[in-house]
């Protein structure tokens, strides 16, 4: 009689295709092991090939532990192909030609991890759509003011995409590596530019050319106003705002019997 095979590790992890976290079964697994007695300096390194139990797809997982490493972060993880949760824009074949390709080359250094390459190259979007709607500026001050008057951000996109550039440019000179937190961000404000300047803005003015006009709100008669009292002639108004008079009855004469009674003032 043969045995059933004993039911295979699974673990959850990202899937690309499925767009999230999925559980994944572990098909093979090789481990190696390193150290060095000297220093006392050890590592572990394991390779597992698995698959998805939603979509089917094969890949490698890789776990690295190095005994230099702060314990509580756990091994490091890598895949093979890098799996990204973020997916490349589906409007991406319809922008300007060097802002596809920067565009594309900035989610191949994102699947590899380089995030320094990713805010260099998110800078570098910024500059083609500036120097292809509103020509070579000479400084990203400039392109961005001139983006701004030529009505394709308003003043707060401006203040984020200023945010956007100088992290580019720490990354190039001052040694800046945005964390993953950071990156998505930096991508969302340069995505959120290049669609409206070259996807939703141009189809929203075309769409409005078919959009039938408000009509005309007929307004209430009016009511009339002081100033039309006032136009029908000085008597009119005279009538208008008269106030009747009131009779006042005269004050009762003094009683000069009441009066006699009254004691004079001593003299002091």
């Amino acid at each position: 009689m043969t045995e059933a095979a004993a039911p295979r590790a699974t673990l959850m992890c990202l899937c690309e295709p499925c767009g999230r976290e999925t559980n994944h079964e572990i098909l093979h697994s090789v481990v190696s092991r390193g150290e060095d007695e000297s220093s006392q300096i050890w590592w572990y390194d394991e390779d597992q090939m698995i698959r998805c139990l939603g979509c089917g797809t094969v890949g490698i997982r890789h776990l690295h532990k190095f005994s230099e490493d702060d314990p509580e972060d756990g091994p490091r993880e890598s895949f093979v192909p890098p799996r990204l949760m973020r997916r490349m824009p589906s409007w991406i074949e319809d922008v300007d030609a060097e802002v596809q390709s920067i565009l594309q080359e900035v989610y191949g250094a994102l699947r590899n991890g380089s995030s320094r390459l990713v805010a260099m190259g998110v800078r570098s979007l910024i500059d083609a759509v500036a120097r292809d709607n509103v020509g070579d500026r000479g400084s990203f001050e400039e392109s961005l003011r001139a983006l701004k008057d030529a009505g394709l951000i308003s003043e707060t996109e401006k203040e984020i995409l200023d945010v956007v550039v100088d992290a580019g440019s720490a990354a190039i000179h001052r040694g800046f590596r945005p964390n993953g937190g950071l990156i998505g961000p930096l991508l969302d404000a340069a995505e959120r530019l290049i669609n409206h300047v070259y996807i939703s803005g141009p189809m929203l003015r075309e769409a409005k050319k078919n959009i039938p006009p408000r009509p005309e709100r007929v307004r209430p008669a009016r009511r009339a106003a002081a100033s039309d009292v006032n136009a029908s002639g000085p008597n009119v108004a005279a009538e208008a705002l008269a106030v009747p008079n009131r009779e006042v009855a005269p004050s009762p004469a003094a009683d000069p019997a009441q009066t006699s009674n009254i004691e004079p003032r001593s003299a002091l």
